[in-house]
């Protein structure tokens, strides 16, 4: 269902963070089923029911690419992870 949200938000060219979080999924989920649809706008947290501390921080955070950069490859090597034969 996240993903569906993340293709909606491309679609609609929304320019905001899509936050993932909470017990029903993880960092490696959202990097392998979601951050990839969002161009680089989807982020995991770990609790997604409080997100103002969040995303004050969040969009400090990606007004610098260096940011949005690491972000990416950090989902890029869990995604490599996940993919990897086991």
């Amino acid at each position: 269902m996240r993903w569906h949200v993340a293709r909606e938000m491309e679609r609609l060219q929304f320019k905001v963070p899509l936050l993932i979080g909470g017990a029903t999924t993880s960092r490696a989920h959202t990097a392998v089923k979601v951050a990839n649809i969002t161009a680089n706008r989807c982020v995991h947290v770990l609790d997604a029911v409080a997100p103002w501390p969040v995303m004050t921080s969040l969009l400090a955070r990606m007004a610098r690419p260096a940011s949005v950069k690491n972000l990416r490859e950090d989902y890029e090597k869990l995604r490599s992870q996940h993919a990897a034969p086991r």
